[in-house]
């Protein structure tokens, strides 16, 4: 069984998630931030987790055209979805992902997230002020994230 996990992040949350995912799982599985690597063609691989962190209320374009590029190749995978977000609502993913992927997803989860302001762009500051979002906070839903890799998991038989 091979595992595709596929991930956009900007301040790092959302690859600990990807990871975290990664270390949980009973067999290999490759690995790509689709916002620093080479996309990988989803063909070859029984499962694909797909996940990002939320700005603006929108996950990155770049997996956004990721999925858009591979949206058929996808739907005939096990889907698994996780988005990382200082909001914690747990319905995020049918808002952010095309309609078709968040159907087609086995688990879709709130991953948690993280804001360290002193690590923002200053634009990112200036946004997250303005929202009053300007403490530090961090929270990882290891709960939720569980659910995806035993999802897996189990599913390997």
């Amino acid at each position: 069984m091979k595992t595709l996990i596929v991930y956009s992040t900007i301040y790092g949350f959302a690859g600990k998630c990807a990871q975290t995912i990664k270390s949980q799982l009973n067999h290999q599985a490759d690995i790509v931030n689709i916002m620093t690597d080479s996309p990988i063609d989803p063909s070859g691989y029984e499962n694909v987790v797909l996940g990002g962190s939320i700005y603006a209320g929108s996950i990155q374009k770049k997996l956004l055209a990721y999925i858009n590029t591979y949206k058929n190749t996808l739907l005939s995978k096990n889907l698994y979805l996780f988005i990382s977000s200082a909001e914690s609502e747990t319905d995020y993913c049918s808002k952010v992902f095309p309609h078709e992927i968040t159907d087609a997803a086995k688990v879709k989860i709130h991953a948690g997230g993280e804001l360290v302001v002193s690590r923002m762009k200053f634009g990112h500051k200036i946004l997250m002020k303005l929202i009053g979002k300007s403490k530090d906070f961090s929270m990882t839903e290891e709960e939720n994230i569980r659910k995806i890799s035993s999802a897996i998991n189990s599913s390997a038989g």
